[in-house]
């Protein structure tokens, strides 16, 4: 049953009021101030309120803004003995359902409080049903995240592998890949790069930053001694063919701009597009820095490992040439360990 509470400062119309509604099967309660009302509104649940917009000097207004009426959306009618077009107008812009113009025929009052319950209990089911539907979207977006959090993990640990598989064909690289993937992200921290999915093409880059040597001879790739010009030549084209292997991969196409620029220099003199200080991609930018970190501290065939304080020396050495200045920076700001950064 419709539960309406009529407030009227006329005891007389109160009773008009309630006895009109009551013939139709609405449960009324009335009362004749604003603090009386206040105190049903309080204690019981109510569909509708009908109230005179003057009540014994207070104004019904109040009643309009009261906390559980906007809370609970309760329907409001306004009676008041101005026919006012603006008086009306006000208290619809109030938030009030209708309003009817003393004096009012029974039939008057029925309409416009049936009126308001119908159109309070279409708002009640639409806010429900909007309830529902977002409690479903947030319901999918989280197992969506899920599903697509352990896909992005598959991802990584695949091309985690293929990187360490790349390590291991080159016999002077072993553990290359992984380091240089973590070293990378630590100097982009200092740089103040904390996008997790710029992070992610940075990781994923710098594990796959040598695929492109796929397609270079192990006679060449493992040769013992120096690279003649022709064959050098040939271990440069590992970049390109890198880019072009991951190029049609969606996901990767982040981390294209490490595999095919990790060669490039500051001053230009970098293959394989000879780019020039800030043409090159700042991941990139990022990642030769470390990649020649890795190297540096580790040591090749063709070069001798290095202290950690030599490392760091090179390194600042090369600022301006081989390497971003801002990035340099950004590595002589980190502590490093003999297996490459440390916390």
């Amino acid at each position: 049953m419709t539960r309406v509470l009529v407030v009227d400062d006329e005891p007389m119309i109160g009773a008009l009021v309630s006895g009109a509604l009551a013939n139709r099967h609405f449960e009324t309660t009335v009362v004749n101030d604003i603090k009386s009302a206040e105190k049903v509104l309080e204690q019981a649940n109510t569909d509708v309120l009908v109230c005179d917009i003057n009540l014994d000097s207070e104004s019904g207004m109040v009643l309009i803004d009261h906390e559980r009426v906007r809370n609970d959306r309760v329907a409001v009618v306004v009676m008041s003995g101005s026919a006012d077009l603006p008086v009306a107008m006000d208290v619809i812009h109030r938030g009030a359902f209708d309003f009817v113009a003393k004096p009012f025929s029974s039939e008057e009052l029925l309409r416009a409080v049936n009126d308001a319950k119908n159109r309070r209990n279409r708002e009640l089911a639409e806010q429900e049903r909007r309830l529902e539907l977002e409690f479903l979207v947030r319901e999918r977006t989280e197992e969506l995240s899920t599903a697509f959090g352990a896909v992005e993990e598959a991802y990584d640990r695949t091309i985690e592998a293929l990187g360490a598989a790349l390590d291991l064909r080159d016999t002077e690289t072993e553990q290359h890949c992984r380091n240089v993937a973590e070293m990378s992200l630590r100097i982009a921290s200092a740089y103040g790069i904390n996008d997790p999915l710029t992070l992610r093409d940075l990781r994923w880059g710098a594990l796959l930053h040598d695929i492109g040597k796929i397609g270079i001879p192990d006679a060449i790739l493992r040769k013992p001694g120096p690279l003649t010009a022709e064959e050098r030549k040939i271990v440069n084209t590992h970049p390109v063919l890198g880019a072009r292997l991951i190029g049609e991969i969606d996901f990767l196409s982040g981390a294209i701009t490490i595999v095919r620029h990790h060669h490039e220099r500051y001053d230009g003199t970098g293959y394989p597009d000879g780019l020039t200080g800030e043409e090159i991609p700042l991941l990139a930018r990022i990642f030769a820095v470390t990649d020649a970190v890795d190297v540096l501290i580790g040591g090749r065939v063709y070069q001798s490992a290095l202290t950690l304080q030599e490392v760091r020396e090179e390194v600042a050495r090369s600022a301006g040439t081989h390497f971003d200045p801002t990035v340099v920076g950004c590595f002589l700001s980190l502590e490093l360990g003999t297996q490459g950064f440390v916390a």
